[in-house]
């Protein structure tokens, strides 16, 4: 089915990207440079609009100091040349967030008017050269609440002795957490917001039941599983801790960490 114009106003926030400008790559084809559009990573506002059209998707979000509209998408950019496979149009995403309650579908009528080539050509000025395809302009408020749990989830496991190695980069997000519990075994959590994603790595001895739509991931032998991003992490780390309090300390009631 083809991409039909379509009109969204914000109702939650949620994760986007606003294209800025245009940057000079590393890729080159041949002798010429590749371009790539930088985005802006923010956080959609109750007011915002997105306006799917059949020429792109466009958000109109009057944010102070910018262009009214411009560029944007849902999904983290890829690399040049990386290809896309099995992608949604816009509208059809939105669609699937207006179930959740995240957007409001509009009539034309109801939506702000803008100039689209105008945001377009404003989108496409060329910036310093090598800048990254994403700046996280602001941080987003579901890596935050994964941080947060994650944390506590550690501390709690170095509370029954667990050797802990932890790597968290900020500036491109993602968290990993390994834990080495002896005879126990070990436990890891990953999340990194590119590309959007959970894999949570634990004995079977410790293996929650997951949520629908996880799937194996990695190397056999091992309870390894990749959770779809809406999974409720916290909930599915409180079942393993659970468990792993109980092989430890059985005669104990096992805690349970705070929810973001």
């Amino acid at each position: 089915m083809s991409i039909q114009n379509a009109f969204f106003v914000v109702e939650r926030p949620f994760r986007f990207y606003r294209q800025i400008g245009i940057s000079q790559s590393n890729t080159w084809i041949g002798r010429s440079q590749v371009f790539t559009n930088v985005h802006h990573a923010l956080n959609a506002v109750p007011g915002d609009e997105f306006h799917a059209l059949v020429g792109g998707l466009f958000v109109a979000d009057r944010r102070d100091g910018g262009p009214s509209a411009a560029p944007a998408r849902l999904s983290a950019p890829k690399p040049p040349l990386e290809k896309n496979y099995g992608s949604q149009p816009a509208d059809r995403i939105l669609r699937g967030m207006v179930e959740r309650g995240l957007v409001r579908e509009i009539p034309r009528s109801e939506a702000r008017a803008v100039d689209y080539v105008a945001a377009r050509e404003a989108a496409s000025a060329e910036l310093a050269p090598h800048r990254p395809a994403v700046i996280e302009l602001v941080p987003s408020p579901l890596m935050v609440a994964f941080r947060e749990r994650v944390a506590a989830f550690a501390a709690t496991l170095e509370g029954l002795g667990g050797a802990i190695a932890w790597r968290d980069l900020g500036d491109s997000p993602t968290v990993v957490l390994k834990a080495d519990l002896g005879q126990a075994g070990r436990i890891g959590i990953e999340h990194a917001y590119l590309p959007d994603f959970h894999v949570v790595d634990v004995p079977p001895a410790f293996e929650p039941d997951w949520p629908a739509g996880s799937e194996k991931w990695g190397s056999e032998g091992r309870t390894c599983m990749r959770l779809p991003k809406d999974a409720d992490v916290p909930a599915i780390l409180d079942e393993v801790l659970g468990k792993v309090f109980a092989e430890l300390h059985p005669e104990e009631d096992a805690p349970r960490g705070p929810r973001p």
